[in-house]
């Protein structure tokens, strides 16, 4: 018998949009972001684009109620979204999400054969811990791995926890790879035990 213990949860589903939204958020203000690695836009894509994200919405709450079972007391709010551009040469490394619960990513327009998968990390870094992530395996599976790549695909959308360390690498074509981020809270509520919060 095998019993596996705290699994990290990774929702992947699609989301079609049309060419014309498509085309607007592309329109979108951009700037180098502060590590000059990729361009970003403004934080707020969500208040913009409501139809999208009314659909990206359903994603999150079919993860979060769903799959994960949280409490159907507790809301949910988007409090950042942005498109991310990785023009060619341009990667995004290892990160997580802070202030956040859930996370996720939808792909605007990728090739997922030369402009860069996501990757995710295991904060153990293997099932023995950092002191043992190069020691050998007869076969490489999810119970033994300290990194798991997923390739994207255009009108893809990826849901995570916000804690989940994650990584884009770079961009090897000639072209712009384009992807919108976002972020959720929860709100109402929240028992501390010591500290009762509320989200709003």
């Amino acid at each position: 018998m095998i019993i596996e213990l705290f699994p990290t949860t990774v929702y992947a589903d699609y989301v079609e949009i049309s060419d014309l939204e498509k085309e607007l958020l592309f329109k979108e203000s951009m700037y180098r972001n502060k590590d000059n690695d990729a361009w970003v836009s403004n934080n707020n894509v969500h208040t913009r684009n409501v139809k999208l994200f009314k659909k990206i919405h359903e994603h999150v709450q079919i993860y979060a109620y769903d799959v994960i079972k949280l409490s159907k007391e507790y809301g949910l709010k988007c409090h950042g979204s942005w498109i991310n551009k990785n023009d060619p040469g341009d990667s995004t490394p290892i990160h997580h999400h802070s202030n956040s619960l859930i996370s996720g990513v939808y792909y605007l327009d990728v090739d997922p054969h030369t402009q860069g998968a996501i990757q995710f990390f295991d904060d153990r870094e293997g099932q023995f811990g950092k002191f043992f992530s190069v020691i050998k395996y007869s076969e490489k599976t999810h119970r033994n791995s300290h990194r798991a790549t997923i390739q994207c695909e255009n009108g893809m959308i990826i849901i995570f926890p916000s804690v989940l360390k994650h990584a884009v690498s770079k961009n090897i074509s000639e072209k712009s790879r384009y992807s919108i981020a976002f972020d959720y809270m929860i709100t109402g509520e929240y028992d501390g035990l010591v500290n009762k919060s509320t989200f709003i």
